[in-house]
C-alpha cells in the first residue's frame, strides 16, 4: 500500500506500515480527574474504571503502561509545571492498542478549589439523539462520548444550550457527557440504571450530600420529559465540568436556590473525605 488518507488527504505512505490504517482498532479512553489541594482525589477510583472497561473486552492492564502510583506521580508533576495551584483538571486520554498504549494528557485550570458550579444558567433540550438501555457500556462515558460529539456537531447554533437524551423507551437517561438531577419539592430525583444513564464517579457523594441537606432521593426509570414541568429546578453533574443548572427548558423556567445547597454540601462531605 503505497498511498493512505491522512485528514482528509491522499498521502504517500513513507514506511508508515499499515499502523496508520489500523489506528480505528485503539480504544480511545477519556478520564477528566479534578484536582484541587495538592491532590486527585478519586485518582484510583478513575483508573478502577479503566480497568474494569478494559476487563469487559477481555484485556488486562497493559504492560507498557505504567503503574498506578507512577500515572498519578507524573499528573501531578504535570499540574506543578503548569502552575495550577488552586485547582481543575487533568484531562487525560488512553489509547489502547494490539501494538501500543498511549497517555496524552493536559492540565485545565480553575481558579477556585471548590468543586465548581457554573453561575451561568443554560437552556435545555430534548436530543433526537437516543442512548440505548440495553447497551453493556452505557453507565461508562465511553458510551455517551458519541451522543456528545453529535451534538457537538451543531453545538455552535446551541450558544451553550445543554442536550437532554431519551432512551428508546422515551424516558430521560443523562445530559451531554453528564448525570442528571432534577428537584420536586423535598426530592431529589435522577434516572435509574436500568435506563442506560451515565454514571459518574460523583454519584454516590452527590446523593449523600442531598440526603445530608435534607432532601428524600430516588433513582427512578419513569421520568420523562413532561415530568420536567413539575419540577423546580434541575442541573447536571460531569466529573469535567462539574455542576451545570438549567435555568429553563422550553416554557418552562427553573431556579438554583436548592441546587446551590446541595452544590455547597456536596464540597463539604466529598472532597474532605477523600483527601
Amino acid at each position: 500500500m503505497h498511498f493512505i488518507i491522512r485528514e482528509g488527504t491522499i498521502i504517500r505512505n513513507e514506511g508508515a506500515g499499515t499502523a496508520e490504517l489500523e489506528a480505528g482498532t485503539e480504544l480511545p479512553v477519556h478520564e477528566e480527574f479534578w484536582f484541587a489541594h495538592g491532590n486527585l482525589p478519586f485518582f484510583e477510583a478513575h483508573l478502577q474504571r479503566v480497568e474494569e472497561l478494559l476487563g469487559f473486552f477481555g484485556q488486562p492492564w497493559p504492560d507498557d503502561l505504567p503503574p498506578g502510583h507512577e500515572i498519578k506521580r507524573l499528573f501531578l508533576r504535570l499540574v506543578n509545571k503548569n502552575k495550577a495551584f488552586m485547582g481543575g483538571w487533568v484531562k487525560a486520554e488512553f489509547r489502547f492498542s494490539p501494538v501500543k498504549t498511549r497517555l496524552n494528557a493536559m492540565v485545565v485550570p480553575h481558579p477556585e478549589r471548590q468543586f465548581p458550579l457554573d453561575p451561568e444558567g443554560r437552556t435545555g433540550f430534548i436530543s433526537p439523539f437516543v442512548k440505548f438501555s440495553r447497551d453493556p457500556l452505557a453507565r461508562f462515558p465511553l458510551a455517551s462520548k458519541p451522543l456528545r460529539d453529535l451534538e457537538q456537531f451543531r453545538r455552535e447554533t446551541l450558544s451553550g444550550a445543554i442536550p437532554l437524551f431519551l432512551n428508546e423507551k422515551g424516558v430521560l437517561t443523562e445530559a451531554a457527557g453528564a448525570a442528571l438531577y432534577c428537584i420536586r419539592k423535598n426530592t431529589l430525583l435522577t434516572p435509574a440504571p436500568s435506563t442506560g444513564c451515565l454514571r459518574t464517579l460523583y454519584h454516590d457523594h452527590l446523593l449523600r450530600a442531598a440526603s445530608q441537606t435534607g432532601f428524600q432521593t430516588t433513582e427512578t426509570d419513569q421520568l420523562t420529559p413532561s415530568d420536567l414541568a413539575g419540577c423546580e429546578e434541575v442541573f447536571t453533574l460531569s466529573e469535567g465540568e462539574g455542576f451545570r443548572w438549567l435555568s429553563g427548558i422550553g416554557d418552562k423556567r427553573f431556579v438554583r436556590t436548592k441546587t446551590n445547597l446541595i452544590g455547597k454540601q456536596f464540597n463539604r462531605s466529598t472532597f474532605p473525605l477523600q483527601g
